[in-house]
């Protein structure tokens, strides 16, 4: 099933995101990933699919590339009295990368359920990692919570401008390595920054068709909230909306199904 979304024609509330891409701060410690083509992939779904390699970067993860846009974009104030943010995994590294790098203190709340080994990564890299509550929710209503009393800065994992515009330089680098790669470009979700910004990016450079996977027979019980969410971003695009993936076996799953929609005209 596809469901259009009425076209704007415009993407003029796009602009200040393209500008925040184009002077991106990201590779002070990201690379640009290689765009591998996936054989195997391919041939089983009969059609060429190529894939952006960010787990190549050095937390094996794109989170790199936003957090360390949003906390080298802060004033000389806010990085002295340090940042603190909540995760559960990759963001928590790329803060604390970002930290690490810019030697600025950082804490970081994680649920007492995250797996240790994520715990001690995020450790090595320098950080202060507090454990509180069972789930993601609650350890960030705590360090939202501690953020405002002490007013230091909450990075946020993907509801901020320049970590939308630090995740969106994926899209950029795609379309610089070749336009024809981004006919149809599947993200898994929630990976709103992500995908946000790449959307973002791809969509005002004028593609043939830019998709945002929704929930056909999607897997993700965080359909509806995640959907609501993004929807709430602002700016506009033509999209048409397809199925959302919550992990890379959906994901497959979700590109057999719609990769028909992308055969040439």
């Amino acid at each position: 099933m596809r469901l259009k979304i009425k076209k704007t024609g415009s993407f003029k509330s796009s602009k200040k995101y393209l500008d925040l891409i184009a002077n991106s701060k990201v590779y002070d410690v990201a690379t640009n990933t290689p765009i591998s083509y996936a054989a195997n992939i391919s041939t089983k779904l009969g059609n060429d699919v190529f894939l952006k390699r960010e787990d190549m970067q050095p937390i094996f993860s794109f989170k790199i590339r936003g957090a360390y846009n949003k906390i080298a974009n802060l004033t000389p104030q806010q990085k002295k009295r340090g940042v603190l943010t909540a995760s559960a995994g990759n963001h928590a590294q790329g803060v604390a990368n970002a930290c690490k790098k810019l030697k600025i203190p950082c804490l970081i709340f994680m649920p007492v359920t995250t797996p240790e080994i994520k715990v001690k990564a995020v450790k090595r890299l320098g950080a202060k990692v507090k454990l509180f509550g069972d789930n993601f929710d609650q350890a960030s209503k705590k360090a939202l919570q501690l953020a405002k009393e002490k007013k230091i800065e909450f990075i946020e994992a993907f509801d901020d401008p320049y970590t939308i515009a630090g995740q969106g330089t994926v899209g950029k680098e795609i379309l610089d390595a070749d336009p024809s790669l981004a006919n149809a470009v599947a993200i898994t979700l929630p990976r709103l920054g992500f995908e946000i910004g790449s959307l973002t990016y791809d969509s005002t450079r004028k593609l043939n068709r830019v998709q945002k996977f929704k929930k056909v027979k999607s897997a993700s019980s965080d359909a509806n909230k995640l959907d609501t969410q993004f929807m709430s971003v602002p700016y506009n695009m033509d999209i048409t909306l397809y199925a959302m993936a919550k992990n890379s076996d959906d994901a497959l799953q979700m590109v057999e199904q719609i990769l028909p929609f992308f055969q040439p005209d």
